[in-house]
């Protein structure tokens, strides 16, 4: 058992059985969903409805600014609601509406369970466990006559979060039933969290029962964790959110810098407010800006670099489009109410059906027109992109910005962190490469011995004459290669003797048995600098026109001196962009380890590996660069 600290104090244990009983979990929920869905539609929102919080919310929100004047909104709290619930109501109710896994429900409750908290036993006798995959199911058919009981107009559950809107009477008689009710079921109402909100207070003051009730204002409503009446509450909840991550971000700092990133990417930033910007309608645009402009102002010192305006344009696009997935939450929040409200509509109305026959002068909303949230953004996106590319004063940029979207450029992004598999970058590396990705500087001015002018955007160390790193590079490549021959179980030898061109240099490495119409395949693998005084002329028109052109080179290099082999080459640009017959070689190669390991996403670990090397390398060819010049630098 695991104890987790509640926001408004108290503790909240959570049971985690094993794998075995969490998997039979699953499949008993997924035998029984179909047949209880109708059953708890639309009362219950809790279980098996896609969208049911966001469904609730924007329902609540059209019930108050439609609310008349003598009807109040009520919440209901239980004390402990999932722990108290009694188990054999609970059985009984698995045993009316879901017959076919009582015995297995039986098993895991019909008797007292041992619980392991740190060096102590306790015993569970009462209530599900808080981490059964099965739970919240057990809980909702259990408490769903409380919900069918009721007689006001308008009624919501979302497991143990019940609210209910009528007038004034009808809503006191429900509260005392329910009082009532719920307590054959062994669950306690906490009076003093329960709320109730009113146009008047003082309908609610002349009645006994719901005294204790505090009343506060519909102003403060909020529900399910969203806030319903715009203005001063709106705000309120969105700088509580804007201070949660400043704290965050302060703390992700002490992270390694790849850990830190992919924390913020993935978890940290628009993940976690994507359910507040698609229950909440934000009218303070400027409490928005504050969100992005802490983030940029973070990443820039968690990365040690200095964002540009155009290099944080470009962060704001997904990675796919060469930026970092750190979505403009100014341009987002818009767009995913609006497709909340669009996606959850007909759920809405069968909520606030009563509502509307309650109030004969009252004319329900048309459905509105199909709204996707994620189509918009992709057009959003693409303009986005495509302008900062058509706004390019350098070729240099325009090469970049063309690269970046490839595979292997974004691969480093989307592979998580792992020092095992040789995913992780230490933080020069990242700091080099979000320098490189987005266009920023990476390292002082200097003129090279090599006689030319290194730019602070670090393109020269990636491909000067004088530098060591890049057979390194070659090398690093094509041990990769090697390992990936290995893990489809076909031999290989490295610079094989009895091949050579036609100026006596061998390829990189050949198959030992053959690889496709009985000849055996020779590769030789070649990293053409993107950004290359002899590349960029093609490389700012159209992505990959390098590892082309090296493609091109690399089969005229070995025609006719590989006659009884199938020559592959294998030309990866620095930025990461490959030619066609390079990006066939790793689908089929990946198809042969997949085949082997049962594993289809091969081809994903393969490009995100290649990607974390050419990171890696890059790094090591600037810092190599900038050490040969220390001289120079100063």
């Amino acid at each position: 058992m695991v104890a987790l600290s509640k926001k408004g104090g108290g503790v909240r244990p959570i049971a985690v059985g094993n794998v075995w009983r969490r998997l039979a979990s699953k499949c008993a929920i997924s035998s029984v969903l179909d047949q209880i869905k109708p059953m708890l539609y639309p009362l219950q929102l809790g279980v098996g409805v896609h969208g049911g919080a966001e469904a609730a919310i924007h329902s609540v929100r059209r019930l108050i600014h439609n609310l008349p004047i003598n009807w109040c909104f009520l919440k209901i709290d239980f004390q402990n609601a999932f722990n108290t619930i009694r188990r054999d109501a609970m059985l009984e109710a698995v045993k009316q509406h879901c017959p076919g896994i009582y015995n297995y429900c039986l098993t895991a409750y019909g008797q007292t369970t041992s619980l392991s908290y740190q060096n102590h036993m306790i015993d569970s006798c009462e209530g599900v466990q808080q981490g059964d995959p099965l739970g919240p199911l057990l809980f909702a058919i259990t408490i769903h006559p409380l919900l069918t009981q009721m007689s006001s107009v308008f009624k919501c559950g979302y497991l143990d979060d019940i609210s209910m809107s009528s007038d004034i009477d009808a809503l006191t008689a429900d509260f005392a039933a329910l009082k009532y009710e719920a307590s054959l079921l062994g669950l306690l109402l906490n009076t003093k969290k329960c709320e109730i909100f009113a146009n008047d207070p003082t309908f609610v003051q002349n009645h006994l029962a719901l005294a204790e009730v505090p009343c506060k204002p519909l102003s403060s409503l909020s529900f399910l964790g969203a806030p319903i009446m715009p203005g001063i509450t709106v705000q309120n909840f969105l700088q509580a959110r804007l201070e949660e991550l400043i704290y965050a971000l302060n703390r992700s700092s002490e992270l390694t810098l790849h850990d830190s990133l992919s924390i913020i990417r993935q978890a940290l930033y628009v993940p976690k407010l994507m359910y507040c910007l698609r229950t909440s309608q934000i009218d303070d645009v400027q409490l928005l800006h504050e969100f992005d402009a802490n983030l940029r102002n973070s990443l820039s010192s968690i990365c040690n670099i200095e964002i540009s305006d155009a290099g944080w344009l470009q962060a704001q696009l997904p990675v796919r489009h060469g930026g970092l997935g750190l979505s403009n939450v100014v341009q987002l929040a818009p767009l995913a109410y609006q497709s909340s409200a669009a996606a959850t509509f007909d759920l809405q109305m069968a909520l606030l059906s009563e509502f509307y026959r309650s109030q004969g002068s009252l004319v329900p909303p048309t459905t509105p027109e199909f709204f996707s949230q994620q189509r918009s953004l992709d057009a959003l996106f693409q303009n986005s992109y495509q302008s900062l590319v058509s706004n390019c004063d350098s070729p240099f940029d325009k090469a970049r910005l063309l690269a970046v979207t490839s595979q292997a450029s974004c691969g480093w992004l989307r592979t998580w962190p792992n020092t095992s598999l040789g995913t992780r970058l230490d933080d020069e590396t990242v700091r080099t490469s979000l320098a490189l990705r987005l266009g920023l500087r990476v390292h002082k001015e200097y003129r090279c011995k090599c006689g030319e002018l290194a730019s602070e955007r670090g393109y020269h160390g990636l491909a000067c004459r004088l530098g060591g790193s890049r057979q390194l590079r070659h090398s690093v490549v094509n041990d990769y290669i090697c390992r990936l021959f290995s893990k489809a179980s076909v031999p290989v030898a490295k610079e094989p003797t009895g091949t050579s061109s036609a100026d006596g240099k061998r390829p990189d490495g050949c198959t030992l048995i053959p690889w496709k119409s009985g000849r055996c395949l020779a590769w030789d693998v070649t990293i053409p600098d993107t950004v290359a005084a002899r590349y960029i002329s093609l490389t700012c028109q159209q992505s990959g026109t390098a590892a082309t052109r090296a493609s091109d080179e690399k089969f005229k290099k070995y025609s006719g001196a590989l006659g009884s082999m199938h020559f592959v080459p294998i030309c990866i640009e620095a930025f990461g962009p490959m030619d066609p017959v390079t990006s066939g070689f790793f689908i089929e190669i990946c198809g042969l380890i997949s085949k082997r390991s049962g594993d289809q996403r091969e081809h994903i670990f393969a490009i995100n590996y290649i990607s974390c090397i050419l990171q890696r390398m890059n790094y090591v060819c600037i810092r190599e660069n900038i050490t040969m010049n220390t001289d120079q630098c100063k």
